[in-house]
């Protein structure tokens, strides 16, 4: 009879996977009219459309439309700095990341100049992300949209739907 030695790894908390990826969470923003960042229902997670914020700033990381005054790779950047404003909201709502069960779906609007055609590439900057940090669980269904007109001057507004353990929460009404 032949024996296994078996080992069993803990799972890593995603702050501790967020640690050693080197990201540190921004602080969350209150949202700027009459909306809820995040909402919960029946283990479903909604959250709001981020913006681009410069962290602990009131400007954007990168102002303008992609293929002219934003580059591919500057739209990239700003698309991680959203899915972190995410994060931190998320996180800020739930209290902790961990009990993410899965991410449903990311959508991405990217104001872009009329011949702009690589959207799909500057949202996959933020579906990557998402990959690094939650593994297998960042996996999503995925949206990205063309804009003309845009908010506060920003190049990109994702909102994220993911599912949530409700067993180890009580959300209370105050």
């Amino acid at each position: 009879m032949s024996s296994h030695i078996v080992t069993i790894v803990p799972m890593t908390s995603i702050d501790q996977q967020l640690e050693a990826l080197g990201i540190q969470l921004p602080a969350p923003r209150e949202p700027a009219f009459s909306y809820n960042a995040v909402v919960v229902d029946h283990g479903i997670v909604w959250v709001s459309g981020q913006l681009p914020w410069a962290e602990g700033k009131t400007e954007l990381v990168h102002t303008g439309r992609l293929g002219k005054a934003v580059s591919l790779s500057e739209g990239q950047a700003c698309a991680r700095v959203c899915i972190l404003n995410a994060l931190a909201a998320l996180k800020s709502t739930l209290g902790t990341l961990d009990d993410i069960q899965r991410f449903l779906k990311l959508v991405g609007f990217v104001a872009s100049e009329p011949g702009f055609n690589q959207q799909p590439v500057v949202i996959d900057a933020a579906s990557r992300l998402l990959l690094e940090v939650f593994g297998d669980h960042g996996q999503h269904a995925r949206s990205a949209v063309f804009l003309v007109a845009r908010q506060w001057r920003s190049n990109l507004l994702p909102g994220l739907i993911c599912e949530h353990n409700l067993t180890n929460h009580i959300f209370s009404s105050s």
